[in-house]
């Protein structure tokens, strides 16, 4: 019916273009009539008109109809393997998991459809962006060099204008000097005297180049702040767009790592049964599609990760994870991954909570445990204050014990022991390297993180013997020194195993460990009881 309505119209179309031909034709051949010209010109434009109109209503039917037709196929092979299914009375249940995951899929599909135009049109406003923000960038260079020329010019001008005032005040004493008849050997002969005069005129001529060269350096000086006033604004719509797009490729990753999980697991749960010859179309279409985007994102992700740092902002290696076992499983993981990471920076980017911390730290004057701080540190510590707030922190717990022990007791205790054999020097060797493999500060033995690590172990080591070194103690030296700096990090050490963790926590039976690690254990049986038998299966 649909077809025979649009083949209606379209043979009504063609009908309508033969009578604007002919009509159009007859116009010309009365063209030599003026009286009727006028009115020809706008039966022609109204023609015109409806047939533009016509045509954009033609296209709207065409896009209709080729959506109805792919609805249409997709219904056919649906129903095609409904009524497969519905032969076997013990495929009901798979058929309603098969509907419900087909309109799952059709919904994610749409979905991820919308978020890639979006994403597409968001990529190309930034570009636009990045454009016009580098031609700001070169204007502004361009006219404060045109400035600093100015000025320079300007203040050489002020200079021999003061020189020639100074000879024209010299020129009016020599007159005077004359008119009295007291000339003494310094008087001004009458050429040097019209060569001053001569200057005087050009004196005048160089304030008037002054007051030009003033109000043109008045008129840059408001163009650079108009340029600085768009550049803020234009930097504002960009941090704006780059959150946008953020936001809207993790969700499109989020979505699509769905998408990659729902096909997996619709995959798993109703097989193909090749003994039938029955084959899932649906299915078997949407993995094919699926594979086919897994490849190209295997590329992507991975020429993405060798375009960016290899390392984070911490000294861990970046590397793109692929089983090709089990490749939409890898894909959905890595999307998942690559959604939270720009869920982190998103939040990074969030203005409310850094304008507090920077607000803080501003009027931070005494370090005070308040509430403000509390709440502040409970909402995370930007990267760029959290070297700061821990050394402040650790100061605090440990201001008696540093007081007591003195200023220099870290250098102190390493060089009166640096001849000596500490007992655990042997165990930390062994696990300097397996701390943070990972990481590019103690990836080998001449990472600038290793030698650090095992200064500050032995140190504490030396300091409580009882102690000594156990598992554990190396991964927390590990993960301070990449904030804080030698010395600080042994003191906070100190802090954390002597001041805020209980007595055997740290210790060589780890009793205060395990101890954690069983009540954690029943709180997840008690609390989350599925998470703990997950738990439990795969101890």
């Amino acid at each position: 019916e649909i077809r025979n309505h649009v083949i209606g119209r379209d043979s009504g179309f063609s009908n309508f273009k033969k009578m604007f031909s002919s009509q159009r034709s007859s116009l010309i051949s009365e063209n030599s009539k003026c009286s009727r010209c006028a009115q020809a010109q706008e039966n022609i434009t109204s023609l015109k008109d409806d047939l533009e109109t016509y045509e954009m209503e033609l296209d709207g039917r065409q896009e209709v109809i080729k959506g109805l037709y792919k609805e249409f196929q997709l219904a056919q092979k649906s129903k095609k393997s409904c009524e497969d299914l519905v032969r076997d009375p013990e495929d009901k249940d798979k058929l309603s998991i098969l509907q419900e995951k087909d309109r799952q899929i059709l919904d994610l599909e749409e979905l991820s459809i919308s978020l890639k135009r979006e994403t597409a049109q968001l990529q190309h406003e930034i570009q636009t962006q990045k454009l016009e923000r580098d031609s700001l960038k070169e204007e502004l260079s361009m006219f404060t060099e045109m400035i600093a020329a100015k000025d320079q010019v300007v203040i050489q001008l002020t200079d021999r204008v003061y020189e020639l005032e100074n000879l024209s005040d010299i020129v009016e004493d020599g007159t005077e000097v004359e008119d009295t008849g007291k000339i003494h050997n310094r008087s001004l002969t009458m050429s040097s005297v019209q060569w001053r005069f001569e200057d005087a005129k050009q004196i005048e001529e160089l304030k008037d180049s002054c007051e030009a060269y003033g109000k043109q350096n008045q008129f840059l000086n408001r163009e650079i702040l108009h340029l600085n006033q768009l550049r803020n604004e234009d930097l504002k719509r960009f941090k704006v767009l780059t959150s946008k797009y953020m936001d809207l490729e993790a969700n499109h990753c989020k979505v699509k790592s769905k998408y990659l999980l729902l096909l997996n697991d619709r995959n798993m749960k109703i097989p193909v049964k090749d003994n039938e010859g029955k084959d899932d179309d649906i299915v078997s279409h949407l993995l094919e599609d699926a594979m086919q985007s897994v490849e190209v994102g295997k590329h992507e992700i991975i020429s993405s990760y060798s375009q960016e740092e290899s390392y984070d902002q911490y000294g861990f290696v970046q590397v793109a994870i692929y089983n090709e076992t089990d490749a939409l499983v890898s894909a959905a993981t890595n999307l998942q991954r690559r959604s939270d990471n720009l869920t982190s920076k998103l939040l990074d980017l969030e203005v409310s909570h850094g304008v507090k911390w920077e607000n803080y730290m501003v009027q931070l004057k005494e370090f005070q445990r308040t509430p403000e701080l509390k709440s502040l540190i409970r909402g995370g510590i930007p990267h760029q204050f959290r070297a700061e707030i821990w050394m402040k922190c650790v100061q605090v717990r440990v201001a008696n014990i540093f007081e007591f022990q003195g200023q220099n007791y870290y250098a102190d205790i390493l060089r009166d022991n640096k001849k000596k054999s500490s007992p655990a020097a042997k165990q930390i060797e062994l696990d300097l390297l397996r701390t943070l493999p990972h990481n590019k500060h103690y990836v080998s033995i001449d990472s600038d993180g290793i030698a650090k690590l095992r200064r500050v172990l032995l140190a504490y080591s030396w300091r409580d013997p009882v102690i000594g070194y156990c598992q554990g103690i190396n991964r927390l030296a590990a993960i301070l020194l990449l904030y804080l700096h030698e010395e600080m990090a042994f003191w906070a050490l100190v802090a954390i195993i002597e001041c805020i963790m209980p007595s055997d926590y740290y210790s060589q039976t780890l009793k205060a460990s395990q101890a954690d690690q069983r009540v954690l254990r029943d709180l997840l049986n008690d609390k989350v009881p599925r998470l703990g038998a997950h738990f439990e299966q795969h101890k």
